[in-house]
């Protein structure tokens, strides 16, 4: 996995989540790429983590039982 690789799927994450969050919290989230693996079937899976300062900032990205986690 090339660094560009890497760079495009954090800004991919990013740009989701700034379609999703419409408060400011966004500029507060830290992502790290964790795995990265290329599938049998051709599909790729990405592990990515996005941490934040605060439980309630927590509550706001992951929505209400996970609602806003696809």
């Amino acid at each position: 996995m090339t660094e560009v690789m890497k760079t495009i799927s954090l800004e991919v994450v990013w740009e989701k989540m700034l379609h999703h969050i419409h408060q400011e919290i966004h500029y507060v989230i830290e992502h790290r790429l964790m795995d990265w693996k290329d599938l049998k079937d051709g599909c790729l899976r990405v592990e990515q983590h996005s941490m934040t300062p605060k439980q309630s900032q927590r509550q706001i990205l992951v929505g209400k039982n996970g609602s806003k986690i696809d």
